[in-house]
């Protein structure tokens, strides 16, 4: 829960830690979207293929997961512990599906797609848990990983997208990835 200022209210109540500041997803953002039909979105491009896993831990490709809909593709890990990073990008998800689940025209063509970028613990079965609460409704959800990073890394490339492993002082994986 946020109290003043999007501090936690944890902290609110004397923690001994400095305050954390959440990040304006978690509330309203303050203004008002136009109206639909009154504006454009630019063409983004072809989306990008590439080999994963599915939740059953299937082999299958990013270009049969999105089957011609129109896809919503976000990139996380299940273990992210920063939370303004996966845990608000997947808040803000859940509530876009929530509300396009409203429109059942919408739903029918559209999908959510989340593939990890972290392949060594996020295995098929971990993502399929990290799905459960999220999934069901008119709106699909789909929770990916790939087989390993050599197979994770074109897709990353292909969207723009860089990982850096977080290390302690000793050089040693500290398991935080931004």
């Amino acid at each position: 829960m946020l109290g003043a200022a999007g501090v936690s209210a944890h902290q609110e109540q004397g923690a001994e830690s400095s305050p954390t500041v959440m990040a304006p997803g978690y509330g309203e953002l303050g203004f008002v979207a136009p109206e639909p039909g009154t504006y454009t979105l630019p063409s983004l491009g072809a989306a990008a293929d590439g080999d994963v896993l599915a939740e059953d831990g299937r082999a299958t490709t990013l270009d049969q997961v999105f089957g011609g809909r129109v896809v919503l593709l976000s990139f996380i890990y299940a273990s992210c512990s920063d939370v303004n990073g996966c845990p608000l990008a997947t808040a803000v998800l859940h509530d876009t599906q929530r509300r396009l689940g409203r429109v059942p025209e919408i739903a029918r063509r559209a999908r959510f797609v989340s593939l990890s970028f972290d392949p060594a613990r996020d295995t098929p079965e971990v993502m399929q848990k990290y799905g459960e609460r999220l999934v069901g409704g008119d709106l699909e959800w789909r929770f990916l990983t790939t087989a390993s990073e050599a197979a994770l890394q074109p897709i990353l490339d292909a969207y723009g997208q860089s990982v850096i492993i977080e290390r302690d002082q000793k050089g040693n994986a500290t398991g935080a990835i931004a």
